[in-house]
Order: structure tokens, then sequence, then C-alpha cells
């Protein structure tokens, strides 16, 4: 089981990754500081893929700070949306941002639960 979740979880990031570059880029022209800010972020999860698929190993510090850079991209596309005057895509993006948070949340309880049972 838990290939099975390490191999979505690379899905996962792949996806976002590319929506993000793809996200930042088009709005770029209109939105410099926005549009830059998801497409750095959409570099950073980029390379985070390929480096946990290079090395077959997951830092816990880089996890929870890609997640974040996640949940920031989402707020910032989502007010990018709310700009342009969507009706529902900006909401989705912002569900889709508390839920980045609650994963580092409970992401980073779960891994101090762990690292506090095992010791230094």
């Amino acid at each position: 089981m838990a290939g099975k979740n390490k191999l979505l979880s690379l899905i996962h990031h792949l996806l976002i990754s590319v929506a993000l570059i793809l996200k930042g880029y088009d709005k770029f022209s209109h939105h410099k500081i926005f549009g830059g800010l998801i497409l750095c972020f959409g570099i950073i999860v980029l390379v985070y893929f390929f480096y946990v698929l290079l090395k077959q190993k997951e830092n816990s510090t880089m996890h929870i700070l890609i997640h974040l850079f996640e949940g920031f991209a989402s707020l910032f596309a989502a007010y990018i949306f709310f700009e342009e005057g969507r009706k529902y895509l900006q909401y989705g993006f912002i569900l889709a941002a508390i839920g980045f948070f609650i994963s580092v949340y409970v992401y980073a309880v779960k891994h101090k639960r762990t690292k506090d049972i095992k010791g230094p």
C-alpha cells in the first residue's frame, strides 16, 4: 500500500506542477507578481517531483514546504479568478488551498508523533 500511495503522491505533484506552470505562464502578462509567483511555485514543485523520483526518498521538511507552496499558489490562482469575474472556479481553488493547509497540519502532527515515539 505504501508504494501505491507514493505513486499517487508523485502523480499529484506532477499534475499540480504542470497546472501551476501553465497557469502562471498564462497569467504572467496580466498579473506580473501573482503570475510570476504561481510560475515559480510550479517550477519548485516540478523540481521536487524529479528529486523524489530520482532519490526514491522523501524529505519531511520539503514535503511540508511543497504543500505550503501548492496551497499559496492555489490562493493566488483563486485571487486571479476572482478578479477576472469567474463564477465558481475560484471557490474550487480556495477549497484546494484549504485542503493543502489541512494536509500540512495533519502531516506535521503525524510526523511529530512518530518522531516522538522513535526518539531523537
